[in-house]
C-alpha cells in the first residue's frame, strides 16, 4: 500500500457506518494513517474491506465499451461487441452490425456501458473485438450445423 502514500483515498472499514476519506500519510505493518480535514485517523489494515484512490487511476486504465444490437420483433436476442477506446461512434456500431443478415432499421443499438474493474492491458489481450451471441439467421434458411463432415460421416477429420 506504500504506493498510495500522498494520495487522497477512500476506505470502507468494518465497523464504520460510512467510508473514511483523507490523504494517506503513512502505513506500516498494522495500520494505515489518513489525514482528514482536522485529524489523523489510524485504520487497522485487517479491518479494511475495500479501498480506492480518489485522485488517480492506479492501474494502466484502458476504456472498453460494450456495444450491442438487438431486435425482439424478429426474435433476435442480440449481439454484444467489446470495443476498445474512450468512446464510440455510429461507424463503430455499423461496422460490428455489418455481417448480420437480418439487420434492419428496427434494430436497437447502442452501448451497455464501460468496463472498469479489470486491468486494461489484460482486457485488451482477452476481449478486444470479441463478440458474444450470434446474428440471427435470415428467414428461409435452415437452422442447424453447417459442418457436414460430422453429420454425413464423410471421414474428414478422423485420424
Amino acid at each position: 500500500m506504500r504506493q498510495y502514500v500522498g494520495h487522497k483515498m477512500k476506505f470502507v472499514v468494518e465497523g464504520f457506518p460510512v467510508p473514511v476519506t483523507g490523504t494517506m500519510i503513512n502505513e506500516d505493518g498494522t495500520f494505515v494513517y489518513l489525514k482528514g480535514e482536522q485529524e489523523v485517523t489510524r485504520i487497522v489494515k485487517g479491518k479494511i474491506c475495500a479501498f480506492a484512490p480518489m485522485d488517480f487511476e492506479p492501474l494502466d486504465y484502458l476504456p472498453f465499451h460494450i456495444l450491442y444490437c438487438e431486435n425482439e420483433g424478429i426474435g433476435c436476442s442480440g449481439v454484444q461487441f467489446v470495443k476498445e477506446g474512450s468512446g464510440f461512434s455510429q461507424k463503430d456500431l455499423d461496422e460490428f452490425m455489418e455481417p448480420c443478415p437480418c439487420k434492419s432499421a428496427d434494430c436497437k443499438r447502442g452501448t451497455r456501458g464501460e468496463l472498469r474493474s479489470v486491468s486494461g492491458a489484460f482486457l485488451k489481450k482477452m476481449l478486444n473485438r470479441m463478440m458474444f451471441g450470434e446474428y440471427p439467421e435470415k428467414k428461409g434458411e435452415k437452422s442447424g450445423s453447417k459442418r457436414t463432415d460430422e453429420k454425413t460421416g464423410s471421414g474428414k477429420g478422423k485420424g
